[in-house]
């Protein structure tokens, strides 16, 4: 009767040099030596490295991924009160889950590192930021059950729009 539970122990020999390396790449990956040699050999590629923690990330990363955060907030409370105002209100429902869509990939951009201080710092001074505020402004108005007109919508959304339509 053959055992299919049981676990088998490998041993491999490296190199010093080659040790070192590993190390240093499990550690990166967040994961012990033996489970990233595992994941690694079955997955026919070494483990990614963990993204950075948003602690350490560099402030117009962090202050980019707060922005985010808040951005597709506002936007999921707009939508809702776009959606519950009806005709012709509501119209502009696709075009807010589009824009929240974008927002909510760059702020996983951004915990994945794959977004640079430089890049950070560019997209917040392209308008995201003003941007954000707007619709930040018009939700807070719209959640203090203060009327917002066509043209305080079109204001926000069109400035929300065209900051994300500069980001690549």
């Amino acid at each position: 009767m053959i055992d299919v539970e049981r676990d088998i122990k490998l041993t491999v020999r490296v190199s010093l040099h080659e040790r070192t390396e590993l190390r240093q790449r499990a550690f990166k990956a967040g994961l012990p030596v033996a489970v990233f040699m595992r994941i690694s050999a079955l997955a026919g590629a070494p483990v990614a490295p963990m993204p950075p923690a948003p602690a350490d990330l560099p402030d117009p990363c962090r202050k980019l991924l707060a922005v985010a955060h808040g951005t597709v907030s506002n936007l999921t409370q707009l939508h809702g009160h776009a959606s519950a105002s009806g005709a012709p209100l509501d119209r502009v429902c696709p075009l807010l889950m589009e824009m929240q869509d974008k927002v909510r990939g760059l702020g996983l951009s951004v915990k994945a590192g794959a977004i640079s201080e430089a890049q950070a710092s560019e997209i917040l001074s392209s308008g995201l930021l003003a941007a954000s505020d707007q619709t930040n402004v018009l939700a807070e108005a719209l959640n203090g059950q203060q009327a917002a007109g066509n043209t305080a919508w079109h204001t926000a959304l069109t400035a929300m729009r065209s900051a994300l339509g500069q980001i690549a």
